[in-house]
């Protein structure tokens, strides 16, 4: 009965070891704000090439886009964003991924933004600002991004209850 007890304690223990094997960032979703006009040839190349490059490479990549010329609540927006990146030029198109502004249409720029997030944990651009969120969606969780290790530890403190419920007694019997 004690070696099936320090076996079920080893198997524990290794689920919690090589989770961290796991990459943290990997798959994570983050946001990408662009803030465009309708006058400006280089804004639809911005979206264009989030519709069809991003889209396949890096699906991760939640897409915005904010028409600031044609909304004066995302030009507002726009410029709390543009105060906390310190950016000083305000012609669209400007694209907000992560910790990164990109000012025009930057291909490599953008790309390395977009590998960055994919393989980092990148806050949202209004985290960043530290512009107030708005409320939760209605699907919010309070273990939000962390569930694999939330589940991991429910299922292994369930485990352990289980198998000292059911071979409690056996273990104080043969002490």
């Amino acid at each position: 009965m004690k070696k099936l007890f320090t076996l079920f304690l080893i198997f524990s223990f290794s689920l919690l070891l090589f989770y961290p094997l796991v990459p943290a960032g990997a798959a994570e979703d983050f946001d990408v704000f662009i803030f465009t006009t309708s006058d400006c040839p280089h804004c639809q190349n911005v979206v264009n090439y989030f519709e069809i490059v991003s889209k396949e490479q890096y699906p991760e990549a939640i897409v915005n886009v904010f028409p600031f010329s044609e909304d004066g609540k995302y030009y507002s927006r726009f410029l709390e964003l543009a105060d906390a990146y310190k950016i000083k030029n305000d012609k669209a198109p400007v694209t907000f991924i992560g910790p990164f502004a990109i000012v025009g249409y930057q291909v490599d720029e953008i790309q390395d933004a977009l590998a960055f997030c994919k393989s980092n944990t990148c806050k949202n651009p209004e985290e960043i600002a530290g512009v107030q969120e708005k409320d939760p969606a209605p699907g919010f969780s309070l273990i939000g991004k962390n569930k694999l290790i939330a589940w991991a530890i429910v299922i292994v403190a369930l485990g352990i209850i289980l198998f000292i419920a059911f071979f409690g007694r056996r273990l104080k019997r043969d002490n």
